[in-house]
């Protein structure tokens, strides 16, 4: 079964640690087919829906990036995610390759 995203996601946090080893980042693993039980479990835990695919701290920093592949498009919860976030004052891309998310890490000044 081919998992372009999940390629993806490998290849940018790949990048990620090489280019910028200053940067603690990291996957929040909420997708997934779960069972019934184990969904009820996480949400107790706190399990957000939408959470995007990397998270990212640095200098007081705080970063998310969303990875879709192709024209794939946020969900609502990712949608909702994303303003959350953005109104906390953290900083948020939505990217579709690794050229995009080191466009965005030198926007963001890391590189």
């Amino acid at each position: 079964m081919k998992r372009p995203e999940q390629a993806l996601q490998q290849a940018v946090y790949k990048y990620i640690r090489y280019a910028a080893p200053c940067v603690l980042c990291f996957h929040v693993p909420n997708g997934g087919k779960r069972s019934k039980i184990e969904a009820a479990i996480f949400k107790s835990m706190g399990v957000l829906p939408g959470v995007a695919d990397l998270l990212l701290f640095w200098d007081k920093t705080f970063a998310a990036i969303e990875l879709k592949h192709g024209n794939g498009k946020q969900t609502d919860h990712q949608v909702e995610f994303h303003k959350r976030w953005v109104d906390l004052g953290g900083k948020y891309s939505l990217c579709r390759s690794v050229d995009d998310v080191q466009d965005t890490l030198k926007r963001w000044g890391v590189l």
